[in-house]
This record gives structure tokens, sequence and C-alpha cells, in this order.
């Protein structure tokens, strides 16, 4: 859990200012950075958890919380740049030009129009960078050792040694936990876009 809300923030931070410099901005070669921040999306996860094990192993950082964190990270941004680019892409530059001549600062534009009205794309890519981190079992395997683990990881390793119904409580708690969350982050933030 700890694992997911670091990873979380950091994707949503991240993917947020890579989705509104690709989308507001002349950017230098454009399609090639998208292509290459949507990589992850598209590359089988054995083929990613091998390049993260070759990579970690060689900076001596395998089998810590850091790389572990840093290889959801690089999963998870892609869902959330693509979401955010979706609220950003017709957004009214007028509305920047009127904040900007009414005096506000751009981090003022920014924060006032920009956030929200992307603000549904963004807690939308919060959501899936949580549930990509939480969720991701072929990564996490290469990168976790005796010492660190995640609960797919644990759960993989229950169902190969032991047959009952422990599993499926647990399947059944964190459904719950999830039905629940989304219920209140529509109650709380709500994704209707006026």
């Amino acid at each position: 859990m700890r694992l997911a809300v670091a990873v979380t923030g950091a994707a949503t931070v991240i993917g947020t200012m890579a989705a509104f410099a690709l989308v507001r901005y002349h950017v230098l070669f454009r399609n090639s950075v998208r292509t290459l921040l949507m990589s992850p999306m598209v590359l089988p996860g054995v083929v990613l958890g091998i390049g993260f094990l070759i990579f970690f192993t060689r900076t001596r950082i395998i089998h810590t919380f850091w790389s572990l964190w840093l290889a959801h990270v690089i999963v998870a941004l892609p869902y959330v740049i693509r979401t955010v680019s979706a609220t950003l892409v017709n957004f009214p530059r007028v509305l920047e030009e009127a904040g900007a001549s009414l005096g506000a600062s751009p981090l003022a534009v920014f924060r006032h129009r920009h956030a929200a009205i992307a603000k549904p794309g963004i807690m939308a890519g919060a959501i899936f960078a949580f549930i990509v981190s939480f969720d991701e079992l072929v990564i996490s395997i290469f990168l976790t050792g005796p010492r660190l683990s995640t609960l797919p990881v644990e759960i993989y390793n229950y169902l190969e040694f032991t047959s009952d119904p422990t599993l499926a409580a647990i399947s059944v708690i964190l459904i719950l936990l999830t039905v629940m969350a989304v219920a209140l982050l529509e109650r709380f933030v709500g994704f209707n876009v006026v």
C-alpha cells in the first residue's frame, strides 16, 4: 500500500507536468518523446522486468524500495499522461490569455485555470497509477527480494503452495476497498465535467 501511494503521488505530478508540456508547448521531437513515455504501456511486463533487473543490478540498487518505486513510476506514468492530455487538449486558450491580461502569474493561471479544468483527468490518472502500481505482479517478481515484497507477489507465492479460501477473502476485501474508494472520490471530488 505504501509503495502504491508513493508511486501515485510521483506519477501524478510527473505525468501532469509531462502532459502539460506535450500538449501546451512546442516540444522538440514531440512525437518521439510521447512515444518514449508511452512505451511502458505496450511493452510486455517480462521485457520490462528483465530490463529493470539488469539496470538495477548494475547500479547496485536492486531489491530496494527505491528500485521498485522507480520501476512502478515508469510503468504508471503513461496512464497519467494519457488521461491528463485528454483533458488539456481542448483547453480554450482564451481563458489562459484572459488570466494573463488581468495580471495573473503563469503559476496562478495554471493553478486556477488549467488545474481546475484538468482535475478530472488528473484524478483519473492518479486512480489508474494507484491501480497499476498496486496490481503490478510481473515486474515486482523480478525486483522483490527476501525482505521486500508486494501484495500481488505474496498472493502469487501463497497461491503456488496453498489452496485455501484465504485468497478469496482477501480478494473480496480488496474489491470492497476499491468500490469504497471510487465512491468517496465521486462524492467528494466528482468526475463530471461541466
